[in-house]
C-alpha cells in the first residue's frame, strides 16, 4: 500500500511552517502514518 499523496494547503502551511522544527517532524510522522492506513477507512455511501 502506498502512503497518501501529499497535498498543499496555504492555510495549513501558513501555520505549520511557523512551528518549531521538532513539532513539524512529529506532525509529519503522524500524517504519514495516517496516510498509510487510508485504504482501511470506510467511506459513507
Amino acid at each position: 500500500m502506498k502512503p497518501a499523496v501529499q497535498i498543499c494547503s496555504r492555510d495549513f502551511d501558513a501555520v505549520f511552517f511557523k512551528l518549531p522544527a521538532g513539532i513539524q517532524t512529529q506532525i509529519e510522522v503522524k500524517l504519514d502514518r495516517l496516510g498509510t492506513s487510508l485504504g482501511s477507512f470506510r467511506t459513507p455511501g
